[in-house]
């Protein structure tokens, strides 16, 4: 599977999103931290690491532990830090 990136979202003055209603791509929007990766890995091992049985979402939210096995996925197969 090919991994666009990382992100961590955050809220910024007690608001998770901002509602840009001028936009003509999507409305809402998160505030976040995003780390671009850009890289196959077997579908696999992205799975076990989220603890997921199907990866037809293309937006997963981790919990601390699944965001800290999908890191010692990264940095064992691409030697890349997740740093967001």
């Amino acid at each position: 599977m090919y991994i666009y990136g990382v992100a961590r979202t955050e809220s910024k003055n007690g608001k998770c999103f901002v509602d840009d209603k001028r936009s003509d791509w999507f409305r809402f929007k998160r505030h976040a931290t995003i780390q671009r990766i850009e890289e196959f890995i077997p579908r696999q091992m992205v799975a076990r690491a989220l603890d997921k049985g199907s990866l037809a979402q293309t937006i997963h939210a981790l919990d601390k532990e699944g965001f800290e096995r999908l890191d010692e996925v990264l940095r064992a197969e691409l030697g890349i830090a997740i740093d967001v």
